[in-house]
């Protein structure tokens, strides 16, 4: 008997396979090939690389072993089945056939999946959040009862009861999908989810819906020259500069320090750990940086939502005010089973720009400030995007180079 680690889907990621391989003369007919699908999530470019995360190939070996060890004490001419093998691998894993089919409960198993594979606080804050929202639709839904129907009902739940945005709506539908994948393995119910739709939103909606707001080099030069003497302030313009000139995200931007520059090369450099790619980052300090770093004058540590606030107090001191018609938390009452409840939701509304001043603003400047200056891969060594596709999407504006044009132009 041969097991291994397989992948067998068309898709760019899926869920990792333990493939079972067996064949006897006299006792099997023919070779046996049984699939078991495990609960880790993994890219089809990992698998054939060979780049497979250790946390999960560690995994995968250790429950080979465990079946393989099984086989072994049915003796020589045992014939493994699915059942078998499905109750081997979840004996391993820990998996209860027997589990709750309350989809809330099942929520709660992919939350633990990824705490257990190390992914980002933001997406387990996601499944949590979206735990939420199913147990106020409907805390007593069953797996049975995921019909294309009532799938539909709590997609337009959360957009006509709950005010949600159909950006949110749509990865909502995602996460749900892959919940109910997990939960297909063990449990027996309507596979509706499978074709379960988002919904559309043409790629002209979503242009118009999208503005990237960036701090200009006037209003910059305007927060510069401000005159201040509050502390939290004089603080928080310190982390501005240093944001609009590393690029970084706010987790990162906000654990600076000092033990973090280093000299490279005669050049100083601050090294970062970019938790949400998982990979660590070398950036060069900037003169303005540099500067801060030579004096002493690092800004003191703060949550960023007291930043925020203050951001929005210097972009008023500033009279950064034009008005910009764009999307911002607010705070809107929403109808409950037990009355009317203040919740925060995305508002599209005309407002003065420093009102959208937060940190996320910071990697958006430096992006559109240097696209048409620098590479686009030279830029991303700053602020780590994969592709320049993704960088393009911090970027306020198309700035095209017509230097070739200039002789049919005049």
């Amino acid at each position: 008997m041969k097991l291994n680690l397989a992948y067998r889907s068309r898709k760019p990621k899926a869920q990792a396979i333990i493939k079972l391989r067996h064949f006897k003369k006299g006792v099997t007919d023919g070779e046996i090939i049984l699939h078991y699908k495990t609960k880790f999530l993994i890219s089809k470019q990992d698998y054939k690389n060979k780049t497979v995360p250790t946390k999960i190939k560690h995994a995968v070996e250790n429950c080979i072993d465990y079946v393989s060890e099984k086989f072994l004490e049915r003796g020589e001419n045992y014939i493994p089945t699915k059942e078998w093998l499905h109750n081997r691998c979840n004996e391993f894993f820990e998996i209860d056939e027997q589990e709750d089919t309350l989809l809330i409960n099942w929520i709660d198993v992919k939350i633990k999946d990824l705490i257990n594979t190390g992914l980002s606080s933001n997406t387990i804050s996601n499944y949590k959040v979206l735990k939420d929202k199913v147990t106020r639709y409907n805390k007593g839904l069953e797996l049975k009862d995921l019909t294309a129907k009532e799938l539909d009902r709590f997609k337009n739940y959360l957009r006509e009861d709950e005010k949600y945005g159909i950006g949110t709506i749509n990865k909502d539908v995602d996460h749900i999908k892959s919940v109910l994948s997990i939960a297909s393995r063990t449990s027996k119910f309507p596979d509706d989810f499978r074709y379960w739709q988002k919904f559309k939103q043409s790629k002209s909606a979503k242009y118009k819906d999208t503005k990237v707001i960036v701090i200009d080099e006037d209003e910059i030069k305007r927060i510069e020259e401000l005159k201040l003497d509050k502390p939290h302030l004089i603080n928080a313009r310190k982390w501005l500069i240093i944001g609009i000139n590393t690029g970084q995200r706010v987790n990162e931007l906000l654990s600076i320090n000092k033990s973090m520059f280093k000299i490279d090369n005669d050049i100083l450099v601050l090294d970062f750990s970019q938790n949400k790619q998982g990979q660590a980052n070398r950036i060069p300090a900037l003169p303005k940086v540099k500067a801060m770093y030579d004096s002493d004058e690092l800004p003191y540590k703060v949550s960023d939502v007291k930043l925020n606030i203050a951001l929005k107090t210097l972009g008023k001191m500033a009279k950064i005010d034009t008005k910009i018609n764009s999307y911002l938390n607010e705070q809107i009452e929403v109808k409950r089973k037990d009355g009317l409840k203040t919740v925060e939701r995305n508002i599209k509304a005309v407002r003065p720009k420093y009102m959208y001043f937060q940190t996320k603003i910071f990697r958006r400047t430096f992006s559109t400030y240097w696209i048409d200056k620098m590479p686009p891969e030279e830029i991303r060594k700053f602020t780590g995007h994969k592709t320049n596709e993704m960088l393009y999407t911090y970027v306020a504006e198309a700035r095209p180079d017509f230097s070739k044009w200039k002789q049919h132009l005049t």
